[in-house]
């Protein structure tokens, strides 16, 4: 049931818009719910839009996971892949709806950092497919280019080796309550 709330409330976003340069959003509640997970003018949300997303959808479930998803969820992309994976959420390769998905961005076959940071991007899964995946994910762009400016669905692929742009790291899935 977990995974359903998840996936619904990703599409409740769906268009959402910022304002140019991370300065804001065009819609004051949605800012606010981005505010309150912790996202601050300036910053790339596409972490901060995965993480309202399962709090909200954990909420209409069982609202006890919140505080866990407090301690898990990083503004990084990285980061919160990687403190998912060593508290012992189940990690996989297979994209289930409700999944977390992400990135780590790759150049010449090697990880982007920002000082100790690497690099990447995250979504929701929303639905899988053989070839290929969708994902809602905020600080994205509809039409596929650089500029992240609004939460849309994108078609992606399952790309476990590029070298350069985003490399999958793979599905975080959501525990049932």
């Amino acid at each position: 049931m977990v995974r359903e709330k998840i996936v619904e409330t990703a599409y409740l976003y769906e268009g959402k818009e910022e304002l140019k340069g991370n300065s804001g959003f065009e819609e004051d509640i949605f800012q606010k719910k981005m505010e309150a997970v912790g996202w601050s003018m300036g910053q790339a949300w596409c972490s901060y839009f995965a993480e309202l997303v399962w709090k909200e959808g954990y909420g209409k479930c069982d609202s006890s996971f919140i505080e866990v998803l407090d301690k898990l969820f990083s503004a990084n992309a990285v980061k919160a892949y990687t403190n998912f994976k060593k508290t012992g959420w189940e990690i996989s390769t297979t994209p289930e709806p409700g999944d977390l998905v992400v990135w780590m961005s790759y150049k010449d076959g090697k990880p982007k950092k920002i000082n100790e940071w690497y690099l990447g991007h995250i979504g929701v899964v929303t639905k899988p497919a053989e070839l290929f995946f969708l994902s809602m994910e905020g600080n994205t762009n509809s039409y596929g280019g650089r500029e992240g400016i609004e939460v849309a669905e994108m078609k992606r692929k399952y790309d476990f080796n590029a070298n350069k742009g985003l490399r999958l790291l793979g599905f975080v899935k959501p525990k049932e309550v």
